[in-house]
């Protein structure tokens, strides 16, 4: 290790930084680090689902699914609009979690193990863990926009309760009009 010199740059004896030379590969070496990342290159593309929620939003695959639950709501309101972005950034994340997990179940082959013994396992799982993370928030969310059938259950007892109530109002109404009419007549 001492006479190993540093990766990085180092002081000249006048306090200048000074960048150290490519110590480890020699001139012509194509290699990523002595040559650098190329433009449009994709080592860096990853599936998508930790993606910011703004550029998700402007994803054409989520207004997509936004206009499917806006359609599949009982009742739709401008109010519910930011809940239906929730859901609907949060389904596009499942879709691109389980697309990714598909995939690389696939590369994995008749060899289901291999996908754990990868470098990629610890990244794989926690991907698994925020997909079912992203399942739980999703069936919340519709369930909040009476999306599910115990949410349409509990919509329709409160309906029918406000029409029984609606009922005894205007039943309370008729007889003071009545009691009204018959003693000022």
């Amino acid at each position: 290790m001492a006479g190993r010199p540093r990766r990085r740059a180092r002081l000249a004896e006048a306090g200048e930084l000074v960048p150290v030379e490519r110590e480890r590969h020699g001139d012509g070496c194509a290699c990523r680090r002595c040559s650098g990342w190329e433009s449009a290159n994709q080592a860096a593309v990853r599936h998508g689902s930790y993606a910011s929620p703004a550029r998700l939003s402007s994803d054409e695959r989520t207004q997509e699914l936004a206009d499917g639950i806006r359609r599949a709501m009982p009742v739709y309101t401008a109010a519910d609009e930011p809940a239906v972005q929730m859901l609907a950034i949060t389904m596009r994340r499942v879709e691109r979690a389980t697309e990714a997990i598909e995939a690389a179940d696939a590369m994995a082959g008749d060899h289901p193990i291999a996908e754990y013994l990868a470098d990629t396992a610890p990244k794989l799982l926690a991907l698994r863990d925020d997909l079912r993370g992203w399942l739980r928030l999703s069936a919340r969310l519709a369930g909040d926009l009476g999306m599910t059938p115990m949410a349409r259950a509990r919509l329709s007892l409160d309906l029918v309760r406000t029409e029984d109530a609606l009922a005894g109002l205007m039943d309370e109404g008729r007889r003071i009009r009545l009691e009204r009419d018959g003693s000022g007549g």
